[in-house]
């Protein structure tokens, strides 16, 4: 059972996966060591604003994380770094309908994104220096403190991050009006990182070579469902100005009395 809706406003519910592909800056650091593309989570609010069925403005609110894989060394010892990344994401897209079919329609979506890193974290066991696997290494969390460089303690001091990160979104989807007054959103989206995660490469332990590269960029793809409630302002407005012109009468009514 489903019935078309012409709600103004569009809020709710977004999660989905994504896969992350990082596009390092320098183009000889995949040859060098073994990276993985990283399969992972989104969720948060989508929120859509319409006047009619052929065009919206979307924007959302989502948690990111994305992680990265290094193993292996130029040399081949053995290496193996794990890092977890978390970001805040807000992008801001235009929504055109390409058609329509009763409760049905099919959109692309396109436009810019901004994305705040919020933390970071990771464990990295190494062979060099040692032939016993795992006497270099550990567990440690990522600061943004500009008073200290490298690592110490468990803390990898990244001084010139680029915190706040930008991209370009393109993609498609499906919107399914329901009965009750609500739509289910399915979309495929593309997101082509602009920026780099930091300017520099940075050493996880005195003695070892291999430092966690950040001089590369984000690239995603996005699976992602929604449940998205309408509100039309106009409807409220409309109930307003009705039970106003209510109340004046009977004031009116009382002073003749």
């Amino acid at each position: 059972m489903s019935a078309e809706s012409q709600a103004q406003f569009w809020f709710g519910p977004k999660a989905g996966i994504q896969m992350n592909n990082h596009a390092y800056q320098d183009k000889t650091y995949r040859k060098q060591y073994d990276i993985n593309p990283d399969i992972n989570w989104h969720a948060g609010l989508s929120l859509q604003y319409t006047t009619d069925r052929s065009f919206a403005v979307h924007t959302e609110l989502i948690f990111q994380q994305v992680r990265n894989s290094v193993g292996n060394t130029p040399e081949g010892l053995e290496l193996d770094s794990k890092s977890t990344y978390s970001f805040l994401s807000v992008p801001m897209l235009g929504r055109a309908t390409l058609f329509s079919a009763g409760p049905v329609s099919f959109f692309a979506v396109a436009g810019p994104r901004m994305s705040f890193w919020l933390n970071g974290s990771g464990e990295y066991y190494t062979q060099e220096g040692d032939d016993n696997f795992g006497v270099g290494g550990g567990p440690y969390k990522v600061s943004f403190s500009e008073s200290v460089d490298g690592v110490g303690d468990g803390i990898l001091t990244v001084r010139k991050s680029n915190r706040l990160q930008f991209a370009l979104d393109f993609g498609v989807g499906t919107l399914l009006d329901l009965a009750s007054g609500q739509r289910v959103s399915v979309e495929v989206r593309y997101s082509k990182g602009h920026s780099n995660m930091a300017l520099d490469s940075y050493p996880l332990q005195e003695g070892v070579s291999f430092e966690e590269n950040l001089q590369y960029a984000n690239n995603q793809i996005l699976i992602s469902t929604a449940l998205l409630f309408g509100y039309n302002p106009t409807d409220r407005r409309k109930g307003s100005s009705t039970n106003k012109l209510s109340n004046k009468k009977k004031v009116y009514f009382v002073d003749l009395l």
